[in-house]
């Protein structure tokens, strides 16, 4: 379920955001229980823990830190957080196992290395 990290500035996007990736995640949620799936990998990201402190130099999965719930900037983390409790509500329901795959940085020949930074265009998240 890939989903935009930035967006333009108004008051709407974020909750066109969060409400469109909550509803992707139960839509691929209930395809796999209507056809027995057994396993589910759900790519979430990095962004789940919020701003990483500058000390911190390697964010180990125990790390409790999320985004403000206070930031509306920070929609794509909340989103991937609340898509995670989904996956692991349903797959507890249902009986299936849900693999979570938390990704962060990537860069390659075709991805532009100002995207997500714009300061002119786009919030970053």
């Amino acid at each position: 379920m890939a989903t935009e990290r930035c967006y333009p500035i108004d008051a709407q996007s974020p909750m066109i955001s969060l409400e469109g990736d909550i509803e992707t995640t139960r839509r691929v949620l209930e395809l796999g229980r209507t056809r027995g799936t057994h396993r589910l990998l759900f790519t979430s990201s990095g962004a789940i823990y919020g701003n990483q402190p500058a000390d911190l130099l390697h964010i180990p999965e125990s790390y409790a830190g999320a985004p403000l719930p206070t930031d509306v900037n920070s929609v794509y983390g909340q989103s991937k957080r609340i898509s995670e409790f989904l996956c692991c509500a349903w797959s507890r329901l249902y009986g299936f196992d849900a693999i979570v795959g938390r990704l962060f940085a990537f860069a390659g020949p075709l991805l532009p290395l100002e995207a997500n930074y714009d300061p002119l265009g786009a919030q970053r998240v």
